[in-house]
């Protein structure tokens, strides 16, 4: 029996947002399948946005998630940022239309993860 995943007429358009150690790796980990196109990456330091975006072809890198998600066509955020921005950051990208996978804790109270929550 075939147990593969059907196939879509593109991949998962993702960008990153946080290039440091976790979100390089969330980055690799996504040129290595079909399923998803790293498309795009933000961090606040050129230099880390500079070596996520090397890491595929036309990969756009942005200084800030605000950036990313004005100017890059994603259709899902891989968000790997201190704690302490994962709720705002979370929050913009679901405010944006995006899907979000944010490692956790997704919010630092009780407010902010009701809020994400609804």
């Amino acid at each position: 029996m075939d147990q593969s995943l059907p196939e879509t007429s593109r991949p998962l358009r993702v960008g990153v947002v946080g290039c440091g150690f976790q979100g390089s790796a969330l980055a690799r980990a996504a040129t290595l399948t079909t399923a998803v196109r790293l498309v795009a990456c933000a961090d606040p330091d050129p230099a880390a946005a500079a070596g996520v975006a090397a890491l595929a072809r036309e990969v756009s890198p942005h200084s800030s998630v605000e950036a990313l998600l004005g100017q890059a066509a994603v259709d899902a955020v891989l968000v790997a940022t201190p704690n302490h921005l994962l709720y705002p950051v979370s929050l913009a990208a679901i405010r944006a239309g995006k899907h979000v996978l944010a490692e956790k804790p997704l919010g630092l109270n009780q407010d902010e993860l009701v809020e994400i929550g609804s």
